[in-house]
């Protein structure tokens, strides 16, 4: 089923995706407009820059599972509605501030945690909202939707948000990003809230669920070897990007503007595997799609470190390997999010959720630290062999487990939803 079937048939989803879209946008001219008011409006340090860095995955790191435990208990259209209107209300404080003559870099930092932590809330909830809002046939490409809108993000945001911070200068611009995130909370007013189980209003100490979520996803076969897999990838990516600028530029030799490239690259192509995604699930299967989607993603990258400075067309070389990723990454993550929501217990989705993200936050730092220590002692080239050797991992562990089995709902497998979803 492709994603535009889905927005036609879906209504409900259909309003998620239109705010998400927008409000994605937002998101990167935040991205780009808070570090530049930092630097260039309040002459941040390097050690300030770090610091402001580093807050977006502090909530995270200390605050993810208990987040996923709560949005497990709370009305999770709520969550999501009210993280936006919260979202929209902090980041005019920047503005306001500046506009005042009273912004410093400490209002910049809370700021910057608490968007953190509203993006935590949101994303938390609407991954455990999402198979209730579609048909199981519809789940795949509503991921996939989601995905595309990450992708087109990252092509079309950063030029956004660079014109917006010309226009308005960098604490102005963040005015668009509070709009866009009433934009979103229009639309997800507008969302039914999938009535809860009896089971899921039974009163535990937050505690007690946490442990439940971590009980569940490592006694579960399916959910094991998805967060192990995940956990591999993002330790490998750290590691990755930890000395890939520095191979690129010192070793390979290529001027700076020559960065930029593979990036776009990548996520061009990763908008064609989100377009994609759903019918190569439908053919090969889920489980397959992801560990073949891994191991593609390999044989690609391991093309970057065989690369020499002597090579002809060697920008040609570095880009092949990123079209090539954007495009299986898309794949894999759209198929590994359908899969944690089809195996999880659908009370449990938010704290499975969260899980992974923790996860993730957490080995991507890791990786880098490895990465950079690696890369003065074995080398820049010989480290993004060990990072390539996370990301095989990752598909064999997915392959030496029932996840290979996955396979993607259809029409015959559809329940019938809660009123209204669906249906206009």
């Amino acid at each position: 089923m492709s994603f535009v079937h889905t927005l036609r048939t879906e209504p409900h989803f259909r309003k998620l995706w239109y705010g998400h879209a927008l409000s994605l946008i937002g998101t990167t001219v935040t991205d780009l407009a808070l570090p530049l008011t930092a630097a260039v409006y309040l002459g941040a340090s390097p050690v300030q820059m770090g610091v402001l860095g580093a807050m977006d995955g502090l909530p995270w790191l200390f605050g993810g599972l208990v987040v996923g435990a709560l949005v497990d208990r709370w009305p999770k259209r709520r969550v999501m509605l009210t993280a936006d209107l919260l979202r929209a209300a902090i980041i005019l404080v920047v503005p306001l501030l500046a506009w005042l003559g009273g912004l410093d870099f400490w209002v910049l930092a809370v700021v910057s945690i608490c968007m953190a932590t509203g993006l935590m809330f949101y994303d938390t909830a609407s991954n455990a909202l999402m198979p209730g809002l579609v048909r199981p046939s519809s789940l795949m490409a509503a991921n996939a939707a989601i995905r595309l809108n990450l992708s087109v993000g990252w092509m079309a945001g950063p030029g956004i948000g660079g014109w917006l911070v010309a226009v308005l200068t960098a604490p102005f611009a963040l005015i668009v990003d509070a709009v866009t995130y009433l934009w979103s909370a229009f639309f997800v007013s507008r969302m039914p809230e999938p009535p809860r189980k009896v089971e899921e209003q039974a009163k535990t100490s937050i505690w007690a669920d946490i442990k439940e979520g971590g009980r569940t996803v490592s006694h579960h076969p399916v959910l094991r070897a998805v967060v192990g897999g995940t956990a591999l990838l993002t330790l490998g990516n750290g590691i990755f990007v930890a000395v890939y600028i520095l191979f690129l530029t010192r070793d390979l030799d290529q001027p700076a503007w020559a960065v930029a490239l593979p990036y776009v690259a990548m996520g061009v192509s990763a908008v064609v595997g989100s377009l994609t995604v759903s019918r190569i699930t439908k053919r090969f299967g889920l489980g397959p799609a992801m560990i073949g989607a891994g191991f593609l993603n390999v044989l690609a990258t391991v093309a970057i470190p065989l690369t020499s400075v002597s090579a002809k067309w060697i920008l040609l070389w570095v880009l092949l390997p990123w079209l090539i990723s954007g495009f299986v990454t898309a794949i894999f993550s759209s198929a590994m999010s359908t899969v944690v929501q089809t195996s999880a217990p659908s009370r449990l989705l938010g704290r499975v959720s969260a899980t992974m993200s923790v996860l993730s936050w957490s080995c991507m730092p890791l990786g880098s630290l490895i990465g950079g220590v690696l890369g003065v002692t074995i080398g820049l080239r010989a480290t993004l062999f060990v990072s390539i050797a996370g990301y095989a991992a990752a598909p064999v562990l997915l392959l030496l487990s029932p996840a290979r089995q996955a396979r993607e709902a259809t029409a015959e497998d559809d329940q019938p939803q809660p009123a209204e979803v669906g249906a206009e």
